[in-house]
């Protein structure tokens, strides 16, 4: 299921939260946020005739948490328990760094008639899929700008993926910082994925855990 609001679990990981303009709202039909997917929807305008020329982007990150591997003996949290153990070894405050994999825009151009004006993104193969790691993260976000003689408005959200992760995995997370073994589940689309300085890897729980 995707999702595009920050619930709980997503909090203190510097993920941008949705933008909302008074003037229009962006809508998906169709939002598959990985390589080879494709994302669908209209710009809505809330307003009759309302004057300026809209643009939508959408864009992929690789995110890292900016933060030094534990001793070895320390190894294999669980990616539930990273906040309370990062807090335990004194760092306070978690900070994330990240890098733009790739980016598309469209110009829309200007309402005239129908309130709505369409866009759709075919996303190259080779790009990650949306994933939330302890230590890694993949990220996709669509924005929808309105610009006029004076002034621009924005709506954007982030795209985030929210399944069910019923295998039971050691997934192996690599950034600029270290390399981290993670014991936990995965969804049987997850698959090991490197973009940019990130990687994500799977092993069985039986080995090497």
């Amino acid at each position: 299921m995707l999702v595009t609001d920050i619930d709980k679990p997503l909090w203190g990981r510097s993920i941008e939260p949705a933008r909302f303009a008074a003037g229009f709202q962006l809508v998906l039909d169709v939002a598959e946020p990985w390589g080879g997917g494709r994302i669908q929807g209209r710009v809505e305008s809330r307003k009759a005739h309302q004057r300026g020329r809209y643009f939508v982007s959408v864009t992929c990150s690789a995110a890292w948490l900016d933060c030094a591997p534990p001793p070895k003996r320390q190894t294999g949290v669980s990616a539930g328990t990273v906040g309370s153990n990062l807090l335990m070894h004194g760092i306070g405050i978690r900070i994330w760094l990240d890098e733009q994999l790739w980016e598309a825009r469209a110009d829309l151009g200007e309402v005239s008639g129908d309130n709505w004006l369409p866009f759709a993104f075919d996303l190259p193969a080779e790009l990650p899929r949306a994933f939330e790691g302890a230590y890694v993260s993949f990220r996709w976000r669509i924005a929808a700008r309105r610009r006029r003689a004076v002034g621009r408005a924005e709506t954007s959200c982030p795209l985030i993926l929210r399944e069910d992760r019923p295998l039971p995995t050691v997934r192996v997370e690599t950034n600029p910082v270290g390399t981290w073994r993670v014991s936990g589940t995965r969804s049987d689309a997850e698959h090991d994925t490197v973009a940019g300085h990130c990687s994500v890897r799977y092993e069985d729980r039986t080995e090497k855990s």
